[in-house]
């Protein structure tokens, strides 16, 4: 069984020694454009200049809760003059 035997394509081995072969190659080529060939050339995108309003908009569900709770207690009894806490 010589080399000829082998990449006899009327054969079915041949057959799939060449499929094999052709997947080789391919999964070098694309080997190399993905991995190993890098532009070395900076990309730019440019556009125009244009004057417009920007806007931002933030719509959310759910409950609010305080970052921090204070517990207000009091031992003497009476009336709560002023509060200056701020929310």
């Amino acid at each position: 069984m010589g080399l000829k035997n082998i990449f006899n394509i009327n054969e079915t081995k041949g057959k799939a020694v060449w499929l094999f072969v052709i997947l080789l190659i391919a999964a070098a080529v694309v080997y190399y454009f993905v991995f190993i060939r890098k532009s070395d050339d900076t990309e730019y995108i440019t556009a125009k200049v244009s004057r417009g309003t920007l806007v931002n908009k933030v719509a959310a569900t759910g409950t609010m809760q305080a970052v921090t709770t204070v517990q207000v207690g009091s031992q003497a009894s009476g009336t709560i003059f002023r509060n200056l806490c701020r929310f």
